[in-house]
């Protein structure tokens, strides 16, 4: 596992504390991911690739909805599967930021 060399001390560097995160998140996510319809699933793994490449700045912009990744996945209607596409973000962005 990874450990961010900043992490004893208070503040760590944005990028090591972003690939630490990203690290918890994809080893966590299988499971999760494992119980939803195929597309929803691929569709949140590409947001987890955006996520691991610019933190929050990646899922924030409607413009990752035109990710080559996310789009195939199912992108939006793929998490339409799920419920209503801003609280299946919102709670992909608790379990991303909860990592």
């Amino acid at each position: 596992m990874w450990t961010c060399p900043w992490s004893a001390t208070s503040y760590s560097c944005s990028t090591c504390a972003r690939r630490s995160r990203s690290i918890r998140w994809w080893a966590a996510a299988p499971g999760w991911l494992a119980g939803l319809p195929p597309g929803a699933a691929a569709t949140l793994r590409a947001l987890g690739g955006q996520f691991e490449r610019a933190e929050s700045d990646g899922v924030e912009k409607p413009e990752v909805f035109q990710v080559p990744d996310v789009l195939r996945g199912g992108g939006l209607e793929a998490l339409k599967a799920l419920g209503w596409p801003a609280e299946v973000l919102a709670e992909t962005k608790r379990r991303m930021f909860a990592a």
